[in-house]
């Protein structure tokens, strides 16, 4: 992965990770994993108002989590198919990867890889033992 590959993977990642880290965004992607849901649906689910659901899945669509269908008036919402094939994949890929292979990680590598010559590290270590 060149740097500017690595720095979207990670912009995607922290984007996908905002989405879900709000429960009530966690909760409304396992609904619409199991079955495809309108925005009435969620509100009566959720137990919730309209503007707040309405919000949340726009964060969650722009995130790539779900799929807006339209049909007339109502929007449909259901897992995006490709976010756990690609996106997942593409997270696990980064976290699996070399740390010496990441460029936007070499200085932090190269320190990693020097931290028994670092002070502060040796200062700290000798105050635990």
């Amino acid at each position: 992965m060149d740097l500017y590959e690595v720095t979207r993977v990670i912009q995607r990642v922290v984007t996908i990770f905002k989405a879900l880290g709000e429960p009530t965004r966690l909760k409304i992607t396992k609904l619409v994993a199991v079955q495809e849901l309108c925005v009435c649906e969620l509100v009566a689910v959720l137990e919730m108002s309209q503007p707040r659901v309405s919000q949340h899945l726009k964060v969650l669509k722009k995130a790539g989590v779900v799929r807006e269908r339209k049909e007339g008036q109502k929007s449909f919402y259901r897992l995006n198919p490709k976010f756990g094939s690609g996106k997942i994949k593409e997270f696990l890929d980064y976290m699996t990867a070399e740390l010496g292979s990441l460029p936007d990680l070499a200085a932090e590598f190269t320190r990693l890889s020097h931290l028994d010559s670092n002070d502060l590290v040796r200062e700290c270590k000798s105050r635990i033992s």
